[in-house]
Order: structure tokens, then sequence, then C-alpha cells
């Protein structure tokens, strides 16, 4: 049965119903305040930009994105210290009507990746633009893990996609999509449960001990919250480089795995340049860490003076954090445009790269594969396919995942959709529709009652500064 924007904001309005109650129950210091509005005015954004994405302006497709603004109240929870790169909103000296014509003239001076629409409703619940937001390039950088940044304002952005493509968003949380006449409702965040979950945490934990190591089991066990950043810092940049594939739109391909059996690269190398540097941020962010909290204990008990050893430790660690992120930068994005030769990218689980355009000789066929809706498999969320619905890339790499049951494949498709392929028991399961992009805060706060449980004493106060600019231990 085909979808639309009705279907779309009923699901958005008991997600934000949701999310409100979670995070009033989490005690969260960002709460949700504002008044949701009914299906029947979400509907109203959502026609308007989905019938703007099927239009063009001097042969270009529209892109915009529209963040929902009570002008009277335009955040539930603002930071007491907000940075200098922070948005601001600009408000229009005459309100606009939101209507497809009005929106396809505007959405020009509106490039989703630096700035962004505000909306909202009048007293007789038709929406307005009112405001342009700027800045809005560091939280697209967040979202796909390049930067820090804040959330984007409002209650929800709606912003288009493609033709007929919308997605809504509460912050940088995914909310919904509608892709033509098919809804989706959630992504699948494979990378922090379910099988998927389960196997990268094998070699997430190679990782952590690598740190342990280095910095010293006192100061590591010190570290508030350090397993999950350590683990957020190793996931994130496996994320980074598909999401950088993505962007490409061409396809690609990446196959993590120990052994070399049935493989045959086109070209090999040995680029270890990641790993070395993960390792060593996650190094300098303790440092850091350890040397803040040294200086902040100091001034709460009202030194008049503070050691010069433990400013330049953190001056240095800090001014080391920012080459190394760079230069993280740098080694992602030249990763990922190895997947632009035929075949894939082979990687070992460390994220060592040991080739390209790596060709897949395992000849075993399969028949048929698991298709799962959720991270934790289950046959209530899943179904099975045959493998034949899949084109040339997806069946070779079922085909050596089943041949080799401790790899781990990712599929990267043409339209920009990404699957993950590994064996669980005697059948190839596959993952669509990955949550890659950043969901720092999400993860972060839907641990909070576990780690209170391991932790039963304060986090101190740096923690919560830094967790609203989605950099846990900067």
């Amino acid at each position: 049965m085909a979808n639309s924007t009705s279907d779309l904001a009923r699901l958005v309005h008991a997600k934000l119903e949701e999310e409100k109650a979670r995070l009033f129950k989490l005690k969260s210091p960002w709460l949700i305040t504002s008044a949701i509005p009914a299906p029947n005015l979400l509907v109203k954004i959502f026609d308007v930009v989905y019938y703007t994405s099927l239009k063009t302006e001097e042969g270009r497709p529209v892109v915009t994105r529209l963040c929902l603004v009570n002008p009277d109240k335009p955040e539930d929870s603002p930071p007491p210290m907000p940075r200098l790169s922070r948005w601001h909103l600009v408000p229009l000296a005459d309100r606009l009507p939101l209507a497809v014509p009005t929106l396809v003239k505007i959405a020009k001076a509106a490039d989703p990746w630096t700035s962004a629409l505000t909306v909202f409703f009048d007293k007789s619940g038709e929406p307005y633009i009112w405001a342009l937001i700027d800045q809005t390039v560091h939280w697209n950088r967040m979202l796909v893990r390049e930067g820090t940044g804040y959330d984007p304002p409002g209650l929800m952005n709606v912003v288009a996609n493609g033709v007929a493509d919308i997605s809504v968003y509460h912050g940088t949380s995914f909310l919904a999509r509608l892709q033509q006449d098919t809804l989706v409702e959630a992504q699948n965040d494979v990378f922090w449960h379910g099988p998927v979950a389960k196997r990268l945490q094998g070699w997430t934990r190679s990782f952590r001990r690598r740190i342990r190591k280095r910095i010293t089991p006192h100061v590591y066990d010190s570290q508030v919250d350090g397993e999950f950043t350590f683990n957020d810092l190793w996931i994130g940049s496996l994320c980074r480089i598909l999401i950088n594939i993505q962007r490409y739109r061409h396809g690609g391909a990446i196959l993590i795995t120990s052994q070399s059996e049935e493989l045959f690269p086109h070209y090999k190398v040995r680029y270890d340049r990641l790993p070395q540097h993960m390792e060593q941020l996650a190094v300098e962010r303790c440092r850091a860490g350890e040397a803040g909290e040294l200086l902040h204990a100091m001034m709460e008990n009202r030194k008049r003076t503070l050691p010069t050893d433990t400013y330049v430790e953190e001056c240095l660690a800090d001014s080391e954090i920012e080459d190394l992120e760079e230069s993280l930068t740098g080694t992602v994005h030249f990763i990922s445009s190895l997947s632009c030769v035929d075949g894939l990218v082979l990687m070992k689980p460390d994220l060592t790269v040991a080739g390209y355009g790596v060709e897949i000789r395992a000849r075993k066929e399969v028949d048929s594969v698991r298709l799962s809706f959720s991270p934790k498999l289950s046959p209530k969320t899943s179904r099975l396919i045959e493998a034949n619905h899949f084109g040339t890339r997806h069946r070779s790499m079922m085909r050596y995942c089943f041949s080799h049951p401790s790899s781990l494949g990712f599929v990267v498709s043409q339209d920009g959709d990404t699957r993950a392929l590994m064996r669980v028991g005697n059948e190839i399961v596959i993952w669509d529709n990955l949550k890659v992009r950043s969901t720092w805060f999400e993860n972060w706060t839907s641990s909070l009652p576990q780690r209170k449980k391991q932790r039963p004493a304060a986090a101190p106060a740096s923690q919560h500064m830094s967790a609203r600019r989605h950099n846990p231990l900067l």
C-alpha cells in the first residue's frame, strides 16, 4: 500500500511525542518543552516540501531544508555559553506564505549545506516562512562526522534529499523518510546493536586495549564514558568512509576480514594511517581531558596560581588533537576514493587497507538471504528473499561472507543506499538503510541509565559542556 505525506506526519508526530517522554524520563538537560503540532498541521509543511522537490529552477533540482521554529520561543534548551560558530536567526522583514512557488524561489538563497529556512504556523494554522539560519555548515559537517557543532534550532527540520524524497529530523536524529511512496520508519543502527555490533565489539576491544596500554590502566579507567567514546571514534571512522563513498554516487564496497583466501586484489597496498591516527587521537584526547579536569578542579578550589606544566600539557594536547583530526579527515577521504576503482576495498579488522580493486573469487552461490529491518535479528523483523533480487556486487559479497563467516561486508549502491552483510548461523543476513550519519547524542543519551548503574559517582561538569558540542573528550 502506498504511503503519503499524511502517513509521514502521523509517524513524525508520534516519534516526537516518544522522544519528548524519553528525554523527560532520563531527566535530560535538553528536554522538549514546546508543544508538538498535530499531524494535520505537519502535513501542510511536508506537502509543500514534497511537491517542491518535484520542481526544477533553471534546470536544477530544488533542494531545501526547513526548520520548525517558534518565533516566540526559538529553542527549548539554549546553551549557557554558545560559541561564535553557533547559528543565528536572520528574520525576514516580511513573512512569506509557505507555498510551492514561494519556496522554489527563496530556496535558491538557502543552500541546505550552508543555511536553512524557518517556518511556523499563524493563528489559523497556516505555515509561513519567517527567517533564515546561518552557520548550518557546522551541523552538516557534524552530521557527516567531520566536525563539531550545535543541533539546528526548532522542534524538527525537514530536508528534500531528491525528487519526491524528503527526510525529517529532530536535531540530527532521524525521525522518518518518505521516498516516493515508501515510508522509512527507522534506520538500522547495526553499529551499536545486534550481530554486526557484536562482531565490531571484538575489533574495537583490540583498539581499546592498545589505548589502555599506552595511557596506563589507571588513566584509562578514570575516563568518563571512555569505552563508549573510544568505540564511537572507531565506528565513526568506518561510517565516515561509507558516507564519503555514498557521495560519489557510483557504488562501492568494503570487506573487513583477516583472511585472504578467494580474494584477488588488483592493487595491493598496506595503508595503516587510519588505525595509527585513531589510536593517537584517542591518546591525545585522554591527555587533554586529564589536564583539563585537573585545571578545572584547581579553579573550583579557587587556586590563585595554576601549574605551568599542566596548562602547557593541555595546550599541546589540544594542538595535537586539531592536527590529528585534520589528518584523519584526509585519510578517510583517501580511503573512500579507492572505491572508485572496480572491485571492493579490502580492510583488516583494525581498519588497515590491504588492497583495492579487489575481486571476489568465491564460487559457492547463495540462493536466498534474510533481509532484516531491525539491528537485532528476529523472525518478526526479517524475511527471506531470493539472492538474485540484488546485483553483482551484492551477490559476490554474499558468496564471500557465506564462505568466510568471520568477515563483514558493506555495499553502497549507486543511489546511496548502504547495506551490511554477514553470515549468522547458516544464513546470509542483509541490513539495509544503515544509520551511518552522526548519532552521538542519541546513542549517548540512550546508554545513560546503564552508565549510571556502572558509575554512581557524578560526572564532571566538563562532560556536560562536551556533550552539548557532540565531542565528548574534547
